[in-house]
């Protein structure tokens, strides 16, 4: 009796033990890494051996390096801050659903409130790549996170890098012309590996990182592999020389760096100079200006006008005048803005007054 109870208890003591779940996040949507107790960005890379379906190691280690367990579940867990059982889809690099486990060499785990578990029984390689979560939001709204999965050996692997078409790069601007500063975003494609930090620089060489939340990036899937479309926007309204380059994040290991940069050369349109106006009659003002001194292209002058209610005349010409018909019983702000290069350019204003010369009508009772 005594040997077979010492049994039991050497049998259930070797059993993998599961862990806790992680704490999920108070708002919005994260990825949790269980091993490294840690959250990682969006568009992250991971090795094989930094998550697992059950608690075996603790932070800190090398890859592929087990130390001891922590009590924590060593998944990655896509998490959300929405109280609900059962939410979250995990998806294969090909498109296809995760099934629920166990399974192997990975499967996915949903029966936690809020978070759903990516979690690895087996080796990768043969499905290593960009895998997606789809999970609500606390307002019920589906969020899709990304993160680079790849087997260990993959994943030191420094010669590939990430590439980018500098070909397909293209411009366009996002705002209407008379914002202050103009949005615009350059879009380029990304093969091969995962982008997470985009960082760019213009002509001086001064570089900033694009905010996660100036990140649009859409995947798609081309000749078996996964094809990234970057589109970082810009809030200013600076010429130059744009290089923009691509960091992948791998977790716990140096960034992988892309040398390959996509460029583009942004022109901002010359501003018109000596914006005046001059009241023609009762109701007509005639706006004047001049050219910018410097032009590469044929501008167009675009005339935007507020009174106390708000814009309500949107005008546009070649010419360098412009009527229009004002009551002269208002004040009225009045913006000129030039177009015809990437950007336009730099607002000018001037402020037509209230009129004091009022025409006064007398009837005569006969």
């Amino acid at each position: 009796m005594v040997i077979w109870f010492f049994l039991l208890l050497h049998y259930v003591s070797c059993q993998p033990f599961f862990g806790s779940l992680p704490p999920r996040p108070s708002t919005g949507v994260r990825l949790f890494l269980g091993e490294e107790n840690v959250t990682i960005a969006n568009f992250s890379m991971i090795a094989a051996g930094l998550f697992h379906d059950t608690d075996i190691d603790e932070p800190g280690n090398a890859v592929g390096v087990n130390g001891s367990p922590d009590g924590q579940n060593d998944g990655l867990w896509c998490q959300s801050s929405l109280n609900q059982n059962m939410i979250g889809t995990w998806y294969y690099p090909d498109g296809t659903t995760v099934p629920l486990g166990p399974g192997s060499p990975l499967f996915a785990n949903n029966t936690a409130t809020g978070q759903i578990g990516l979690l690895r029984t087996g080796g990768i390689a043969s499905v290593q790549g960009l895998y997606s979560c789809v999970i609500p939001n606390e307002e019920g709204i589906n969020q899709t996170l990304y993160v680079a999965a790849y087997g260990n050996t993959d994943f030191l692997m420094d010669g590939e890098l990430p590439t980018i078409d500098g070909s397909s790069s293209s411009f366009q601007l996002l705002s209407s012309v008379d914002a202050d500063p103009p949005v615009f975003s350059l879009s380029f494609n990304v093969t091969n590996r995962s982008p997470t930090i985009v960082t760019c620089s213009v002509d001086n060489g001064n570089q900033f990182n694009v905010s996660d939340n100036d990140l649009i990036r859409t995947v798609t899937l081309v000749n078996n592999d996964v094809q990234v479309q970057v589109s970082a926007m810009f809030r200013m309204r600076v010429p130059g020389l744009y290089k923009c380059f691509v960091t992948t994040d791998r977790i716990t290991t140096t960034p992988l760096v892309s040398t390959n940069m996509t460029m583009r050369n942004v022109t901002v349109t010359g501003s018109p100079l000596n914006f005046t106006y001059s009241r023609d009659s009762f109701l007509s003002v005639t706006l004047g200006w001049s050219p910018s001194a410097v032009i590469s292209a044929t501008p167009q002058y675009h005339v935007f006008v507020n009174n106390s209610n708000g814009i309500f005349i949107n005008d546009s010409t070649t010419n360098t005048e412009l009527s229009l018909s004002l009551r002269p019983d208002d004040e009225y702000n009045i913006r000129l803005v030039a177009t015809g290069e990437d950007l336009p350019s730099e607002i000018i204003t001037v402020t037509v007054l209230e009129s004091t010369c009022r025409s006064k009508i007398i009837f005569i009772h006969l």
